[in-house]
């Protein structure tokens, strides 16, 4: 009987040495999982208001952050987003203007406080926006994304899991740092091809940091920073931030006229 434990003993740990690649589902769970807390519904509206700070050139190539714009943010599932933006450029003549902009998933409308309305249309694109952390503006396209979770980092002193995101039709690879405990995300880089095929693909990089709890017990990011080639695009510092609120559908209709 000896002899047949030891045997077992030994076949159990020569298993738990055969090194094991995470299957996908565990990637698409780690990232299904983020903003999460116990007995909590997923993020399904927000509201919030933030202030973007971009870099602006000083002498000897230094760079400092300024005050760029103050927005409201409306956001409802799936990908329902609409921006009112207060434009701040003292001495510029554009300082105070206001801007909105609304995108329902089909659609993208740009209105301004001059000029005719909207001033653009297009189709809105499948791709969300930076100024909101992953995996809360999500399109009908991401179901068919390849999540795989490739290895362990520590980032500013936090342990994080790596998610690794293919998305086939686009092309764009995506890596995700998720900080486990807290189950927010700490960084992401997202490699977007050429459109044209010839040159290097453009990285677009996000830290997230300042962690906060809210009410519900679900921990979030209020300091985005954007990184674009590895240059400072913008900084986007959360102020207010409300979570399922019960945001309507029809604040993201079309407008009629721009409303001051």
């Amino acid at each position: 009987m000896k002899f047949h434990a030891t045997i077992l003993i030994l076949v159990l740990i020569l298993i738990n040495m055969i090194p094991t690649q995470a299957p996908a589902q565990d990637g698409r769970r780690i990232i299904d999982s983020l903003y999460m807390s116990s007995g909590r519904l997923p993020i399904n509206d927000l509201v919030a208001d933030v202030e973007v700070f971009a870099p602006l050139e000083k002498q000897k190539g230094a760079t400092s952050l300024s005050l760029a714009s103050k927005d409201k943010v409306v956001f409802k599932k799936p990908n329902k987003l609409k921006l009112d933006i207060i434009i701040n450029d003292p001495g510029g003549a554009l300082d105070g203007k206001q801007m909105t902009i609304i995108r329902d998933g089909v659609q993208c409308w740009q209105y301004v406080s001059a000029g005719q309305y909207p001033v653009k249309k297009k189709p809105d694109e499948p791709s969300p926006t930076l100024n909101l952390p992953p995996n809360i503006q999500v399109y009908p396209q991401d179901a068919n994304n390849i999540y795989t979770v490739i290895g362990k980092e520590k980032i500013s002193k936090i342990n994080t899991t790596k998610v690794k995101i293919d998305d086939k039709g686009t092309g764009e690879i995506t890596i995700i740092w998720v900080d486990t405990k807290r189950w927010v995300p700490v960084k992401m880089e997202k490699k977007v091809p050429d459109p044209k095929g010839k040159g290097s693909p453009i990285t677009k990089t996000v830290n997230y940091r300042e962690f906060r709890q809210l009410k519900d017990g679900r921990w979030f990011p209020f300091v985005l920073e954007v990184k674009v080639n590895g240059k400072t695009n913008r900084v986007v510092v959360y102020k207010a931030l409300s979570i399922n609120v019960g945001v309507e559908d029809h604040l993201f209709e079309p407008m009629k006229k721009f409303i001051k």
